[in-house]
């Protein structure tokens, strides 16, 4: 029998400065495919690949991280309705390639 409830203590706040946001890459509504395959550029897979983007900086590590092919990127790019999934695209290579070249 459930006597009483337990909370948790309150959480002390770290020592030291609060951390800074990360800012993060709007993702682009996902574009339409005529078909939806499990392996292929599901919308869930579309938003992957801008935020792989944005954290790497590089198209050909964040298709690695989603598991896609280069050829098939460029080729989703190219699709009729891709514009947010292009300007969603330059704005994370932008995000990833500053934050890149804050690590060196």
């Amino acid at each position: 029998m459930w006597s009483t409830l337990h909370h948790d203590p309150p959480q002390r706040p770290p020592h030291g400065p609060p951390p800074c946001p990360r800012r993060r890459a709007s993702p682009s509504p996902p574009i339409p495919r005529q078909y939806v395959l499990h392996d292929g550029w599901t919308p869930a897979r579309q938003i992957a690949f801008i935020e792989a983007l944005a954290d790497i900086g590089s198209v050909e590590g964040a298709c690695k991280a989603v598991d896609m092919s280069q050829a098939g990127t460029y080729n989703l790019r190219r699709q009729p309705g891709a514009e947010s999934f292009r300007k969603a695209w330059q704005a994370a290579l932008q995000l990833g390639v500053a934050r890149g070249s804050r690590t060196w």
